[in-house]
């Protein structure tokens, strides 16, 4: 095994190949073309002499010597991201930085359009991705700086993990424009006869999973017609059906004109909620991670 031309940009491809199980994914986590990702793992699996991926139906898959190394060299970036980096200051206007952020799809809808609308206008050069929610990777994601941020309601990120509040919403429902059941309100009664789709949060965190424990406590189980991991999904089937959808009013004021679906104000009790941006205490200085912080806040704080 051959390790003296072995540089950090190689070990950042493979962390980036590691965590997406991609190349293309990696690819865009680290802004660098997909041939130049493909070179990188050339040359890591000479001077290695392991294979470190295989190409599976799944994705790239690491090899038992890949996952030895995984723990090592994510210790490596970490020493060199904070004893190298450049400390500081940060450019908005000449960055190149990727800003990345752990997001629901429900919350992708509330703030990607104007995140992305107000970097291009500041930081053009800049590029922005969203990290979905996933228990593998998430809230471990912070700490590692696979992400700059989470977005949403999180309830127990656990320690090490700064928080900042930016607005609160409310649950309403959501029904198609034209149905035939429902006029300018819902009451409890016909709340309780409809057919309904459930968005499920099970193991992301998110603090929706606590909407949708009191919806299955209220609705008999007969009267859940539809269970779906996705917000994006949901208004999609009720636009084409006669299902009753429960969401935050953010992301049904986003649907509601585009799809012409009706919202209405829920006949039994939701709790309010708070929306957050929270990041790592590893973060909480670096210069970049405060300017998009303060962009956040800007953009969405009450």
């Amino acid at each position: 095994m051959d390790v003296d031309g072995i540089e950090i940009r190689l070990l950042a491809v493979f962390d980036a190949v590691l965590r997406e199980r991609s190349v293309t994914l990696a690819a865009e986590t680290l802004g660098i073309t997909q041939p130049a990702i493909s070179q990188s793992l050339r040359r890591l699996r000479a001077h290695l002499g392991d294979p470190l991926f295989v190409r599976t139906p799944h994705g790239m898959e690491p090899t038992p010597r890949a996952l030895e190394l995984a723990e090592p060299i994510g210790e490596m970036l970490r020493i060199a991201r904070e004893h190298l980096g450049t400390p500081g200051r940060f450019d908005p206007a000449r960055s190149e930085r990727v800003f990345a952020f752990f997001s629901s799809d429900a919350g992708t809808v509330v703030f990607l359009p104007a995140l992305a609308e107000r970097l291009r206008a500041i930081a053009p050069l800049t590029r922005i991705r969203v990290v979905p929610v996933m228990p593998r990777r998430f809230p471990e994601g912070l700490q590692s700086g696979e992400a700059d941020l989470a977005l949403g309601s999180f309830p127990d990120l656990g320690a090490g993990i700064f928080q900042q509040r930016l607005y609160e919403d409310s649950y309403v429902c959501v029904v198609r424009g034209d149905h035939p059941r429902f006029g300018r309100r819902i009451t409890r009664q016909q709340f309780l006869d409809a057919q309904h789709i459930v968005v499920t949060a099970e193991g992301t965190g998110h603090g929706h999973a606590a909407v949708e424990r009191l919806l299955t406590e209220h609705l008999a189980p007969g009267r859940i017609a539809v269970r779906v991991a996705s917000f994006l999904a949901a208004p999609v089937i009720v636009a084409r059906s006669d299902y009753v959808l429960t969401i935050p009013a953010r992301v049904a004021r986003a649907f509601a004109e585009p799809m012409r679906l009706r919202v209405l104000g829920p006949p039994i009790d939701l709790p309010r909620f708070e929306v957050r941006q929270y990041w790592h205490e590893r973060f909480h200085h670096d210069a970049a991670n405060r300017w998009f912080r303060e962009l956040v806040r800007a953009a969405f704080g009450e």
